[in-house]
């Protein structure tokens, strides 16, 4: 009996050193923290898009909340259309009379955001959505913020998966963030017009993809530790590039795949692109292709067409590598608009490019 007990002792001792010896994340999943399940579906109307225009929003409300930390947590949304996930704003201009709040630390950790999604109405409306975004105050954000971004899980869905844009950062932390299936690969930090970021930090995310767009010296130094195949990438923007100084440290190699966001050595296109559609026209078979040159920021194209009354023909193709072509099948005669868009970094867009058509027998039927 007491060796018996000498053993179970033992055991537990065994247990309570690999248990102290875990990293934080790991016996947080193994205690398993109670998620927040947020079902898109299932929201009230006066909760739903065009009422509301995001599930989540956080943003400064109370004085005390000024300089302190914003920690958003142990979330799963999922189900969503035509609205961004989680929205934070670092700063408030209209909550305390005279003076402007703004978080001094904002960490998103534990969440799982899936199927957010923008439908034929947002996109006719040019709806803009977003996973998770962080705003800040550009220029006149009082103080530099900290963001830790982490055990973040992205996936399934159109929306523009992760954005950190316009404030004052000292640093921008991912760890253990992953992005997949969705229709831009990576994460974007974006100082185009206003801000600056001092330092981005990828850390135990392999293979993420993180995008740097600003004003030249906007963002001053990225660092991928601890994630193979992970890449940060200095992207031009309409302002040019931010020069940031890329680190790669030991465990960490760029992708060796050239990602969803491309470069180029020029900012300008050589020659403009055009919308060119052959095939059986007649018949509706048709190949859209884009000819020309793309601007380098340029993150994927969405073929689409439409009849004489603008309801849509065909689902929308996207299409997020060269060739930028596709083919389509029209049901429908008569006249049809045929229209390419060229997305870019960041989920700007460039003017339609459109041909019309004639359908005389309809490939569809």
């Amino acid at each position: 009996m007491k060796q018996r007990t000498s053993i179970y002792c033992g055991r537990l001792m065994v247990c309570a050193l690999l248990w102290g010896a875990m990293p934080d994340f790991l016996r947080g999943a193994a205690a398993g923290p109670e998620m927040e399940d947020v079902d898109g579906r299932a929201l009230p109307q006066e909760k739903q898009w065009p009422r509301q225009d995001v599930v989540k929003r956080f943003r400064p409300w109370v004085a005390d909340d000024d300089r302190g930390t914003l920690v958003v947590e142990n979330l799963r949304i999922h189900h969503v259309t035509n609205q961004k996930a989680i929205d934070i704003g670092l700063v408030s201009h209209d909550r305390v009379p005279g003076k402007t709040l703004c978080y001094a630390k904002v960490i998103v950790r534990n969440c799982d955001i899936s199927q957010i999604v923008r439908d034929e109405v947002g996109q006719k409306q040019g709806l803009h959505i977003d996973f998770l975004r962080i705003c800040g105050g550009g220029d006149e954000q009082p103080i530099e913020t900290d963001v830790l971004i982490e055990d973040v899980y992205v996936h399934d869905g159109s929306a523009l998966p992760i954005i950190v844009q316009d404030g004052k950062y000292r640093s921008i932390t991912f760890r253990r963030v992953r992005i997949q299936n969705t229709t831009l690969s990576g994460a974007q930090i974006a100082v185009i017009n206003s801000g600056q970021v001092r330092e981005v930090i990828v850390e135990d995310s392999p293979g993420l993809q993180v995008a740097l767009m600003g004003k030249p010296g906007g963002i001053e130094r990225a660092v991928v530790r601890g994630s193979p195949g992970a890449k940060a990438t200095d992207v031009p923007s309409v302002n040019g590039r931010t020069g940031a100084r890329i680190v790669y440290e030991a465990g960490s190699t760029p992708a060796t795949t050239a990602p969803t966001t491309r470069t180029a050595t020029s900012v300008k296109s050589a020659v403009p692109p055009k919308l060119v559609v052959d095939g059986d026209v007649a018949a509706g078979k048709i190949r859209a292709a884009i000819v020309g040159d793309l601007p380098p920021e340029a993150a994927y194209v969405i073929f689409e067409t439409f009849d004489r009354e603008g309801y849509r023909v065909t689902m929308p193709a996207i299409v997020a590598e060269a060739p930028w072509e596709t083919s389509l099948l029209i049901s429908k005669t008569g006249r049809i608009r045929v229209q390419a868009s060229i997305r870019r970094v960041g989920g700007a867009a460039d003017a339609p490019l459109v041909t019309l058509i004639d359908v005389a027998e309809p490939g569809g039927k």
